[in-house]
């Protein structure tokens, strides 16, 4: 079953869709992401997102919460429900393209290494579950769940390091293939 998903966005991942996957995720990173980072900074008092913390504890993300006003973390939880539901579709879209774009031409035609293009899949999924858990924490605040702490903290750390894997992939494939066009032409 995984292979056929991971070859159904193979064959999706045109040169065309992949430069447009790439143009979004790039607009987005440029235009819309800086404008919520700020808008994160001032509802925190300049403490920021517990989105770009990476890895935290409960106890760092409860530090975190105090730091919102009332304001902050309704506003908080409406980025929440709108950006931050369309930026994980949209890196996804761009790495999951990406990956297999860029494995097509580089890996084996039956190596399973080309099924980490559905790796960006699970990053999503645990991107919802933090962006969840956080708007669950901050719409309780003062009130602090452990067992939602704990949630929120897993669902970033795993986040982040999948993503890491997926940049890591995704940079070593680009290098083979740019590898692979150079020595072709020689």
């Amino acid at each position: 079953m995984l292979a056929s998903v991971s070859d159904y966005f193979e064959r999706k991942a045109t040169g065309f869709s992949t430069l447009l996957s790439l143009l979004v995720f790039s607009s987005f990173s440029i235009v819309v992401l800086p404008s919520l980072s700020e808008q994160m900074l001032a509802a925190s008092n300049g403490q920021g997102s517990p989105d770009t913390l990476g890895i935290y504890s409960p106890a760092q993300l409860k530090a975190l919460l105090a730091s919102f006003s009332d304001l902050g973390r309704n506003l908080y939880i409406k980025t929440r429900l709108q950006y931050d539901i369309i930026w994980p579709i949209v890196y996804t879209v761009f790495f999951v393209l990406s990956l297999s774009f860029l494995g097509h031409r580089v890996l084996p035609k039956t190596s399973r290494l080309k099924q980490v293009n559905l790796l960006p899949l699970v990053v999503m999924l645990f991107d919802f579950g933090e962006n969840l858990t956080v708007s669950l924490l901050m719409s309780q605040y003062p009130s602090m769940p452990n067992a939602l702490a704990i949630a929120a903290s897993t669902c970033s750390a795993l986040k982040w390091v999948l993503l890491t894997i997926c940049l890591i992939a995704c940079t070593l494939e680009l290098g083979l293939w740019l590898l692979k066009k150079l020595t072709d032409k020689t």
